[in-house]
């Protein structure tokens, strides 16, 4: 009996490491788009507040590097969404994932605001 238990327990250890395999693509996919729009906003924020004053073609590029990072990053996570739904693995409730969700948008505020007022502060 105690082996048929190690077994089942093992299969679903290796279940849960082929689904997280599966969603790897996307959680990079998601990582690159978030590094594109750091990039694009702090390019942004750096020529828009420069000494010259922006030329529209120094924007450009950091606008679409924002723009592509944010729409990357969006198909990325709809698409891992869908497949987690899908996936008969998941073992966290919505009200967990619902409090998770709110805790990092709340981070992404703060940090949000902090890298602005350091950007306003060097600026000044």
């Amino acid at each position: 009996m105690p082996w048929s238990i190690r077994y089942a327990e093992m299969s679903d250890v290796l279940n849960q490491t082929k689904s997280e395999i599966k969603q790897l693509p996307f959680m990079l996919g998601k990582l690159v788009g978030g590094i594109m729009v750091v990039v694009g906003v702090a390019g942004l924020v750096l020529i828009w507040t420069g000494k010259s004053g922006p030329l529209l073609s120094s924007l450009v590029p950091y606008f679409f590097s924002t723009l592509l990072g944010f729409l990357l990053f969006q198909l990325c996570s709809r698409t891992l969404a869908r497949r987690v739904k899908k996936s008969p693995l998941q073992t966290v409730p919505a009200r967990d994932v619902l409090q998770v969700n709110i805790v990092a948008w709340s981070l992404l505020l703060l940090l949000v605001l902090i890298f602005l007022l350091i950007t306003y502060f060097v600026t000044q």
